[in-house]
């Protein structure tokens, strides 16, 4: 049903006439999403050492949830999103702290300059 919504692809591509299907819409939204989350953080950063980040903790598995860290159960973020940023900060030498707060709360504190970065922000 989520394919049929979707325009077709225009003619003289592949698969001309075709609808795209929903497993092709995630792969190309995950892969969107990917791109924008390294170009908003390289933005963010561009002459700070410290990524600010908040989450939804409700979360959105696989990409982001909380989990109990190991040891001492405190809540942490974890998810394919969050490994990606985390490799991401590792690599370019950031600071990085993801909090888990209230979408609302998350959303409020993002638009007020507390965070320069929302995970898995989806409509």
């Amino acid at each position: 049903a989520f394919a049929t919504t979707l325009s077709p692809i225009p003619k003289g591509r592949v698969g001309a006439g075709r609808c795209i299907t929903s497993r092709q819409w995630g792969s190309m939204a995950f892969r969107h999403a990917v791109s924008c989350l390294i170009l908003l953080a390289s933005a963010a950063l561009a002459h700070a050492q410290r990524l600010a980040v908040c989450a939804d903790r409700a979360g959105m598995p696989p990409f982001g949830y909380s989990s109990a860290a190991p040891g001492s159960g405190a809540e942490v973020a974890t998810g394919v999103t969050v490994d990606l940023l985390k490799l991401i900060a590792a690599d370019q030498q950031w600071t990085l702290k993801v909090d888990l707060l209230p979408w609302a709360r998350c959303l409020l504190d993002a638009q007020g300059g507390r965070y320069s970065l929302v995970l898995n922000v989806v409509r």
